[in-house]
């Protein structure tokens, strides 16, 4: 597995992304700040600190504590031999950090309703669930899980056709519920090995697209920022 495979493995979750996107915009940053940052409590912010540590793709510098104890506190880096070749810089970020997470989407379908950039959990999930692979898994007979009109997913009836489905698009599918609803399950920590490397990319793109850190291009006649 190379580096930019696992990478991708260990921030494939929503909140995760968020402290990698933060952390590229800085040197360093504490608990406390990472959980305001991302908006997520202590306890979660530090159980997907280890994940992150486990991955290589984050370092705590030395430090008495978490914060809030009155003593120095640890902080936390990016390795940035980790991050994926060719990011980008953010605006801002401290010289020599590549952004980790900017993402352009050039292929967001232009069969679906606009309205559906303005909700990251909406974009990510609409991006995997019009993708070309679950097309084809579903058929031409079928009329697809996402009523527009009614702005509802029928996930209970796709869970059931999914059965049939080879691995790679049972699992793209699975990862699309994950971050529509937020519960990620476990199968999206196992996207490094059941994708090809374009379904890859596309996974990485909804995930940037469900963190806010995605740039939509070429949709409705102009550009987009899903955030």
């Amino acid at each position: 597995m190379g580096p930019q495979t696992g990478w991708l493995e260990a921030v494939a979750n929503p909140i995760r992304l968020r402290i990698v996107r933060h952390l590229s915009e800085r040197e360093s940053a504490s608990l406390d700040e990472l959980s305001e940052a991302v908006t997520a409590q202590r306890n979660t912010v530090r159980t997907h600190l280890r994940a992150l540590m486990s991955a290589g793709v984050v370092a705590r510098t030395p430090g008495e504590s978490e914060g809030r104890l009155g003593r120095p506190p640890a902080r936390y880096r990016l390795e940035r031999r980790e991050l994926p070749r060719g990011a980008a810089k953010s605006p801002g970020a401290a010289r020599g950090v590549r952004s980790a997470v900017s993402v352009t989407v050039r292929d967001f379908p232009g069969n679906v309703p606009s309205w559906t950039l303005r909700d990251p959990a909406w974009a990510a999930a609409v991006y995997l669930l019009e993708s070309p692979w679950l097309a084809r898994a579903r058929g031409r007979d079928s009329a697809g899980p996402v009523d527009y009109e009614r702005r509802t997913i029928d996930w209970a009836t796709l869970e059931r056709e999914a059965r049939g489905w080879p691995r790679a698009e049972r699992l793209m599918a699975d990862i699309a519920w994950g971050l529509w609803s937020g519960e990620a399950r476990g199968a999206v920590t196992a996207v490094a090995r059941g994708l090809d490397p374009e379904q890859r990319a596309r996974v990485l793109a909804a995930i940037a697209l469900c963190a806010g850190d995605a740039r939509v291009v070429g949709v409705a006649g102009g550009a987009r920022q899903a955030s």
